[in-house]
């Protein structure tokens, strides 16, 4: 029965494994981003308990009372996520004792616990976050370890969130993820911006075969089209308020400008197959998030964050 159920959870469409990160609500955080849990031990009347006024026996106790309370505030602040190529980076650049297992009483599952990443709810604290990472370019202390913020994709402002990575390797895993881009280029739409980092943050699941890349340029034709034509008046009255009026010209013939891929890659049908078939699919999929080696503008080679699309 048993090898039957195998068989068939074989089967299935394959599922981006879950691990562990850790998590902070941005109200926790004090005037200076930081959040220390200070496991204090209180007495029946409500006083904190001196380590220094017990005796042996009581202090073994004592500190049996703290292990025990500084475990649980960790768990507290620990989520489940499902892993992404972002994760994947952070774990690559962690130390070994930076990534541990841990198993639940319910699921009994071990699962990596990536110490270096941190989700912070920002939630309804926006000017408190605005004003405090503002202040503190960006990082946070979380018992002790300072984390910075690196990723705030589409999804992540839905759900009123930032992810941060640990300071000591926030530079290696900036680098990763512009794939060579220069960190002070300057881009007009910043919301766009934040869309293309953050697909590194996208579930996924690595392959095990990698193809040949090779990058070109972009296609651009000027396609034949009707369309409606908009026009925006912007006008200002006497207290410097802007009034915007509308007009539509429509069904106009005009020659658009069209990206024919937009930043995308196209891989071939057997590629795409094998790869549907190393992840249970029954059919192909038209997007492919994978990893790529990053050669742009440096000799250093990257194991980088791309995208690839499939085509024919």
């Amino acid at each position: 029965m048993n090898k039957d159920k195998n068989i068939i959870e074989d089967k299935k469409p394959k599922k981006a494994p879950l691990v562990y990160i850790n998590r902070l609500k941005m109200s926790e955080l004090d005037e200076n981003n930081v959040y220390e849990f200070i496991p204090n031990i209180i007495d029946k009347d409500g006083n904190i308990i001196n380590r220094d006024d017990l005796n042996e026996e009581e202090q073994k106790k004592y500190d049996k009372a703290v292990t025990r309370k500084i475990s649980h505030d960790k768990r507290k602040h620990m989520i489940l996520t499902a892993e992404s190529e972002l994760i994947r980076i952070i774990r690559h650049l962690s130390e070994e004792n930076e990534v541990s297992k841990r198993k639940t009483k319910q699921s009994r599952i071990n699962r990596d616990y990536v110490e270096n990443m941190l989700s912070l709810k920002v939630g309804r604290s926006y000017t408190k976050y605005k004003d405090q990472m503002k202040k503190f370019g960006g990082i946070v202390t979380y018992n002790g370890r300072k984390y910075k913020r690196i990723i705030v994709s589409s999804s992540h402002s839905r759900t009123q969130k930032a992810m941060l990575v640990a300071e000591n390797i926030w530079d290696k895993a900036i680098d990763i993820l512009l794939c060579g881009l220069d960190r002070d280029t300057e881009y007009k739409f910043m919301s766009k911006w934040n869309s293309y980092i953050g697909l590194a943050s996208t579930d996924s699941i690595p392959v095990s075969s990698m193809p040949n890349i090779v990058v070109v340029d972009d296609k651009e034709l000027r396609m034949k089209a009707k369309v409606d034509v908009v026009r925006e008046i912007n006008t200002w009255d006497e207290n410097g308020n802007i009034h915007r009026r509308f007009s539509i010209l429509r069904d106009k013939v005009r020659r658009i400008p069209t990206n024919l891929f937009d930043g995308a890659g196209i891989v071939t049908l057997k590629k795409a197959g094998e790869w549907s078939k190393e992840l249970n699919l029954d059919y192909n999929p038209g997007f492919l998030p994978v990893p790529v080696y990053s050669l742009f503008k440096r000799k250093t080679v990257y194991y980088a964050s791309g995208r690839i699309c499939k085509g024919i």
